[in-house]
């Protein structure tokens, strides 16, 4: 909160402390940025694309797995703050852009990382490897 005061930017910002209604925040946001130095999965992403929100992420970990770089949203190198920057500006300077982002994320959750999908694949897996233990 002092950076943003020193910048004078305070005003621009909300500081809103540990929230529990993640939906009704993505429905009043525009776009979803996850700046992250390291991401196991982000499940986060999940939630902001089956809400049809254009991301912009760090390129590590599992984000890769998540959000196809410039069809859901946009990807930049870790730690690079110019770089996430100029793709926040681009998606909202470029609303059918983001738009179309939004439309492919929902699509590629509902197609990949639905539930009944995802416990379907960690049962195979699953049961793949005790499979592999009985030979």
């Amino acid at each position: 909160e002092s950076q943003a005061e020193k910048l004078g930017i305070k005003d621009n910002i909300r500081f809103l402390g540990v929230q529990d209604n993640l939906h009704e925040l993505l429905q009043n946001s525009d776009i979803f940025v996850l700046p992250s130095l390291y991401e196991s999965f982000g499940i986060v992403l999940l939630e902001a694309m089956a809400a049809q929100k254009p991301v912009v992420a760090s390129r590590v970990n599992g984000v890769t797995e998540v959000v196809e770089d410039g069809e859901t949203g946009i990807l930049a190198p870790p730690a690079d703050s110019k770089a996430l920057s100029e793709a926040i500006i681009k998606l909202s300077r470029d609303k059918e852009l983001a738009r179309k982002m939004g439309q492919a994320g929902y699509k590629r959750v509902n197609k990949l990382f639905r539930k009944d999908r995802m416990i379907a694949q960690f049962d195979a897996l699953y049961n793949n490897i005790l499979n592999g233990r009985r030979r």
